[in-house]
């Protein structure tokens, strides 16, 4: 199997057929734009999830995929699905000026 296949799977929605592709890479910048989306810092988005802020920045900078369970934690901190976090945000407004920490 490729990395990319190892990387992408195919996950149906409980409420359909439809299937959408989910792949590890798109949640740091999920999680990021929520986090910016909901003006807070990494600091504060850690405690919500009650997890540590190095850990969120991991996260972000796609250095770890968090498990189910984190994933979980991350968007009810964030106000979002899991499936947000999951699926690629094809229209999502850069934020490359924004800071990561505030």
């Amino acid at each position: 199997m490729t990395p990319v296949k190892e990387k992408t799977r195919l996950v149906s929605r409980c409420h359909s057929d439809y299937l959408f592709r989910v792949s590890p890479d798109h949640i740091p910048a999920a999680v990021r734009l929520a986090r910016l989306d909901a003006g807070l810092s990494q600091r504060e988005l850690a405690e919500r999830a009650g997890t540590s802020r190095a850990w969120v920045a991991a996260v972000e900078r796609g250095a770890c995929v968090p498990s189910v369970g984190r994933l979980v934690d991350l968007a009810c901190a964030l106000g979002v699905t899991p499936q947000y976090l999951l699926e690629q945000q094809d229209d999502a407004p850069a934020h490359a000026d924004a800071p990561t920490t505030l």
